[in-house]
């Protein structure tokens, strides 16, 4: 993957190259998440229009943060102090530890057979995982960037925690539906029927579209992606790939307030994947909900604002070795 980036005059904007090869990591990482490995979909359709056009449409969809009109908007060092790429853990008592614990042992017996694995969030702070790292870190940026109620309250760009402004970019807006013709046109002429075929890479699924999303009057977050003559638009659970687990998995999303819970099931468990995730669905909202509601009282009872962390008296150095210069806060 190559990244090409405009060269600006703004000292406060400076490139760092860091940064830039980080923005092609997590855009690999995520990608393939959604669609698996790129080698996988050349595999299926040679020619690579099918991943060509999936490419285009989610980098562009991913770059899309990071634009304001036709420029790339870069964080100040204020911003910057805020850690993309890593995983932002929320520190709990005994009590509250106690409390997460039952409920993801709930979590994990959605379904009767088959474990299920999932992800506890509070704001944007990560409570508690069962998955594995470096699936636990791409689901956890992809929740940050969309899912968590900051996020689905924002229209417009985000550095993390951070929301800014909404803009529109006419370019990249076009650049999207070209790239959504050309997944379009291989999708009308496939016949795959595999799990993931049959779900988002039939819908032109398109996770990073951010006013798809939506939480429903049930509390589960959905997009609108699937669109069909009879039902029209219909919520559409996507499908994840985990390096790690070598395993297609559902993700189901519910929120209670500022409770964000990640549910993960293995595809290969559910024999018909929608139904199968309504009957999740069902068994959490009977089963989890008192633990959910719980888990969520402690949580904010706890809570203390975004700055919670900040030690008093303590002083912040920011260093840049590009530009070999360092800011320090007052």
């Amino acid at each position: 993957m190559v990244l090409v980036v405009q060269k600006i005059k703004d000292n406060e904007s400076t490139l760092r190259f860091g940064a830039l090869q980080g923005i092609l990591k997590e855009s690999h990482s995520l990608f393939a998440m959604f669609h698996g490995p790129i080698r996988t979909l050349l595999d299926r359709q040679p020619s690579a229009e099918f991943a060509r056009g999936h490419l285009h449409t989610f980098v562009t969809d991913y770059l899309s943060d990071f634009s304001v009109g036709k420029k790339l908007q870069l964080p100040t060092y204020r911003d910057s102090l805020t850690e993309r790429g890593t995983v932002q853990m929320l520190t709990v008592s005994r009590e509250v530890a106690l409390e997460v614990q039952s409920l993801t042992t709930v979590l994990g017996s959605c379904l009767r057979n088959v474990i299920c694995q999932s992800i506890v969030l509070f704001e944007d702070l990560l409570v508690s995982t069962t998955l594995p790292l470096d699936d636990t870190l791409n689901l956890y940026t992809y929740a940050i960037l969309r899912l968590t109620p900051s996020a689905l309250s924002s229209n417009g760009n985000s550095w993390s925690y951070l929301r800014k402004g909404g803009y529109v970019n006419a370019d990249t807006t076009l650049s999207s539906a070209n790239g959504a013709a050309a997944a379009e046109r291989y999708n009308s002429r496939s016949r795959d029927t595999s799990p993931g075929g049959q779900n988002q890479m039939h819908h032109n699924f398109r996770p990073l579209q951010r006013e798809k999303l939506s939480k429903g009057k049930d509390g589960f977050v959905a997009a609108d992606f699937a669109t069909t003559e009879i039902r029209g638009a219909v919520p559409l659970n996507p499908i994840l790939w985990f390096h790690q687990a070598e395993e297609r998995m559902y993700l189901c999303v519910y929120q209670h307030k500022n409770l964000t819970i990640l549910l993960v099931i293995p595809a290969s468990s559910l024999i018909n994947g929608e139904e199968g995730i309504a009957h999740v669905k069902r068994h959490l909202l009977e089963n989890a909900s008192q633990n959910i509601v719980t888990v969520e009282q402690k949580l904010s009872r706890g809570w203390g604002g975004e700055n919670a962390y900040h030690v008093g008296g303590y002083r912040y150095i920011l260093s840049d070795p590009n530009r070999k210069v360092s800011r320090a806060s007052p």
